[in-house]
């Protein structure tokens, strides 16, 4: 059974781990050198600005989607925008990320946002991941693109 819930700050160096494991796999990350210090200093700040919903599997992470809650820029309101999120391979194709996509936007609708924008940037399983975003009710409203400036 895979439980979906927020994270905790004990689940944190679990966190690191997956993001290690994710930055290994994914193209977008080649340029750049995992430091485990920086990505939990990081999941701190970033669990100050949002929270971080997890899939646990008897009693191990196995995924991760980090949400921030921002101010909407032109007008009154807040968004909810995923800054990450990965899953390890062998829990993937199941409906874990559908479960989770769907407890993330739970967790907007309590924190008050308009909206909740989730994408994909790391070049692993997009189609896949945009399949399950707009069955869940996500359309695709732009895309991203990636320049290494350093």
């Amino acid at each position: 059974m895979i439980e979906i819930r927020v994270a905790e700050p004990d689940d944190y160096p679990s966190i690191v781990e997956l993001g290690r494991i994710a930055t290994n796999e994914a193209p977008a990350y080649d340029q750049h050198t995992f430091d485990p210090e920086h990505a939990l200093e990081s999941l701190e700040r970033l669990d100050r600005l949002g929270w971080i919903q997890l899939a646990v599997a008897q009693d191990e992470p196995v995924g991760y989607m980090l949400l921030v809650v921002s101010p909407r820029l032109w007008h009154e309101g807040l968004d909810v925008v995923s800054a990450g999120m990965f899953i390890i391979p062998e829990f993937r194709g199941g409906t874990i990320f559908a479960r989770m996509v769907e407890a993330a936007e739970a967790g907007a609708r309590a924190a008050g946002a308009d909206g909740i924008d989730i994408g994909t940037s790391s070049g692993v399983n997009f189609q896949a991941v945009a399949g399950v975003l707009e069955r869940t009710g996500f359309p695709q409203v732009g895309t991203n693109h990636r320049k290494i400036l350093r």
